[in-house]
């Protein structure tokens, strides 16, 4: 077994092998690997397990423990952090749910609203072909009037009937289609709304 003794770190000079090139000692945070491994790359040591002499144990045990202090003091933080950020994630995830929780009620809510829109749209039209059919009938009325005699009580309370009805039927149609442009405007600014507010939960998690 070979032996080659070293000066402390603080000194310059090289040793090696009479037959190898000298090369610089290792400083004092090499040490450790110095020591440990088989073969020396820093000093030139290439004999089989070489035994390396270094006087200033102490500072190497000093060394080492400020070593471990370090990778155990990084142990913990990167802990703490990990810690911190599982709590962060289960935060955030208990948001995502909400969020989600409340988009489901806006979009039952949204389709509660058009099936309400449809069922108002085909009454609309159930109207408008009956103010039609009232339109018609009064025309043939007035056609009658012409015909018959305007002193004819009954052709005459009938006619008032009629229009009377009509004035009825129009005035609820223009009832039903102003519920309706009040819903379509309902509609479209609850869409507007749901459109911004995607954008601005949702799209940012």
């Amino acid at each position: 077994m070979s032996t080659i003794t070293l000066p402390p770190p603080a000194y310059t000079t090289t040793h090696g092998y009479a037959d190898q090139e000298e090369r610089p000692i290792p400083q004092e945070d090499q040490y450790v690997r110095h020591l440990i491994n088989d073969s020396c790359f820093l000093c030139g040591a290439s004999a089989p397990q070489p035994v390396i002499r270094y006087g200033g144990m102490r500072q190497l045990r000093q060394q080492v423990n400020r070593t471990q202090h370090l990778v155990s003091s990084i142990k913990n933080q990167t802990k703490a952090i990990l810690d911190e950020r599982s709590l962060e994630a289960k935060s955030w995830k208990a948001k995502y749910e909400k969020l989600e929780d409340e988009l489901k009620k806006v979009r039952q809510e949204e389709n509660v609203r058009k099936a309400e829109y449809q069922n108002l749209k085909k009454e609309c039209a159930q109207l408008r072909l009956r103010n039609a059919q009232l339109s018609s009938l009064e025309g043939e009325h007035k056609k009658a009037k012409r015909i018959l005699s305007l002193n004819d009580n009954a052709v005459q309370a009938e006619l008032h009937d009629m229009h009377q009805q009509n004035r009825q039927l129009s005035f609820k149609l223009r009832e039903r289609l102003v519920e309706v442009e009040t819903l379509e405007r309902r509609l479209l600014e609850e869409e507007d709304a749901n459109k911004v507010w995607k954008y601005k939960y949702v799209g940012s998690l």
